[in-house]
This record gives structure tokens, C-alpha cells and sequence, in this order.
């Protein structure tokens, strides 16, 4: 009820103070309903700053997300290196760095699986093409290829 008569009916802190006291049986005074008003503008003011800022940030996929939060953390290790030597956080740095190298093997490594897995899927493709040109149906060919599995980290595949 305060709120409301602090910010949307616009009262004065004197008649506030009067309002708690008929209302309320509260005696406040005038410098606590101005604490109490500041407080909560400003909570209101940076919830209403948060919302423009979202509003204007378009919405991310989560792998847009992770590259904008590795570019911070990227951005954030070199502000922390543009220090003086004396107050340059060693350890901050390293665990930052840490971070971004794991990252970089993380895509690596996600790379390089997607790279044997399109090896595989044309190695079978190629296999059941060459299987339903000798003749067999186009399930039979098919189905011979995957008998045939794919040795991990092997540049070709080999038949079990």
C-alpha cells in the first residue's frame, strides 16, 4: 500500500507518514518513508535499465550464448593483462586462459567428430550405392554395410 502511495498515487513523504499512522497504527518518520522511497526507486530504476537491455539484446541460441561468453572471458583476461605488474592478478588470468583452452579442444574435439562421423555416413552411403549396383536389393545392400563398423580413430573402415 505504501508503494502505491509513494509512486502511483504520488503522495508526499508528510502524507505518507499520516497514512501509516491512520492506517497502519505505524508511527514512521519522514526521513525513513525518503530512505524507503530512494531504495526502492532505485531497485525499480534498474530493473526497468535490466529490461531495456534485454530488450534490446536479440534472443541467442545457446551456441551464439557460448561464443558471447567466451568473448568476455577472452576480453576480461586481457583488461586483467593491461594491468600495471603490480597489480596484475596472476592466478585470475591463468584460470581465464584455462577456460578458453579448454573451449578451443572442446570445439576441436566436436570438430573432429563430426568430421569422422560424415566419413562414415559417405562410406556407407558409397557402400550401399555400390552393394544395390551388384545386383542385391537395396535393404540387403544396405544392411551389409552396417555389419561393417567403423574403427575408432581409423582413416577407413574395416567388416567385423
Amino acid at each position: 500500500m505504501v508503494d502505491a502511495w509513494l509512486f502511483e498515487e504520488g503522495r508526499t513523504y508528510e502524507q505518507v507518514v499520516e497514512g501509516c499512522l491512520r492506517e497502519f497504527g505505524l508511527r514512521v518518520s519522514k526521513s525513513s518513508v525518503g530512505r524507503y522511497y530512494e531504495r526502492v526507486s532505485a531497485n525499480r530504476f534498474a530493473k526497468v535499465q535490466r529490461e531495456k537491455r534485454l530488450a534490446l539484446e536479440p534472443e541467442l541460441s545457446p551456441a551464439e550464448a557460448y561464443a558471447e561468453l567466451l568473448r568476455r572471458i577472452a576480453e576480461l583476461a586481457w583488461e586483467e593483462m593491461d594491468q600495471p605488474l603490480e597489480e596484475f592478478n596472476h592466478k585470475l588470468v591463468v584460470r581465464l586462459v584455462r577456460v578458453l583452452i579448454a573451449a578451443r579442444r572442446e570445439k576441436h574435439t566436436a570438430t573432429r567428430v563430426w568430421v569422422e562421423r560424415r566419413k562414415a555416413e559417405n562410406w556407407l552411403a558409397r557402400e550401399c550405392f555400390e552393394g544395390i549396383g551388384d545386383g542385391r536389393t537395396e535393404e540387403a545392400a544396405c544392411e551389409l554395410s552396417a555389419d561393417v563398423s567403423w574403427k575408432e580413430g581409423a582413416t577407413s573402415p574395416r567388416r567385423v
